[in-house]
């Protein structure tokens, strides 16, 4: 029974236009490994940036492929003197540098989608660091100008407070001197007191928020 041919080796001469990622006499553990460096070094997070970083990965691979080749090919043709090469020997040259060259213009591409997708991601990173920044100064902004209200209004009450001490001190000595002048008796001076001591009681329940009732009441 005939053994099954794999399609992806129909290049397995010489390898340089196989799909398969792993030719017969390739070192798959290598080829693992330096897959494994493109993975790490570009964390993809998605299937599009994944299937981008394989790509790449597979086309710098293919690429050492055909240097490998193509210096093998130099190697052989430079043990004769050039003004002996066949024309055979000139079409081999030719071949491999033509595979060569196609292997860095695909790998070329593949490494500039991958440097693109991973400046977009950067990109994004930054924007965001930026928004978070922008929202932590908008959100420190606010705290201060909560304080600076709140400072504004107790400025405020403690004035009011003041003025309503000092007026009811001018008001005692405006009754005290009277009494001195005989103008109002001990009583009224009392009265003035009372009334004053009830001022400043109604001005304090004022600003006392009355207690919570309790439920079901």
């Amino acid at each position: 029974m005939p053994e099954s041919h794999d399609p992806r080796l129909n290049a397995v001469k010489h390898g340089c236009c196989a799909r398969s990622p792993v030719l017969p006499g390739e070192d798959e553990s290598l080829w693992r490994e330096v897959e494994q460096d493109w993975f790490t070094e570009y964390s993809p997070q998605t299937a599009t940036s994944r299937a981008l970083v394989a790509e790449a990965a597979l086309a710098f691979w293919a690429k050492a492929r055909c240097r490998r080749h193509l210096e093998q090919v130099e190697f052989s043709l430079s043990q004769k003197n050039a003004m002996d090469w066949t024309n055979e020997d000139h079409q081999r040259y030719s071949r491999f540098l033509r595979y060569k060259t196609a292997a860095d213009r695909s790998f070329s591409r593949a490494f500039k989608d991958l440097e693109y997708l991973r400046k977009a991601r950067m990109s994004e990173a930054e924007a965001l660091r930026r928004t978070e920044e922008r929202l932590e100064q908008l959100q420190l902004d606010l705290a201060r100008d909560q304080a600076k209200l709140e400072l504004a209004h107790a400025k405020q009450k403690l004035d009011e407070q003041k003025h309503a001490d000092s007026q009811r001190n001018k008001n005692l000595d405006r009754a005290l001197k009277a009494k001195q002048w005989g103008l109002i008796g001990p009583d009224d001076l009392s009265s003035l007191d009372q009334r004053q001591r009830e001022l400043r009681r109604n001005t304090n329940d004022e600003e006392t928020p009355p207690p919570a009732q309790p439920r079901g009441q």
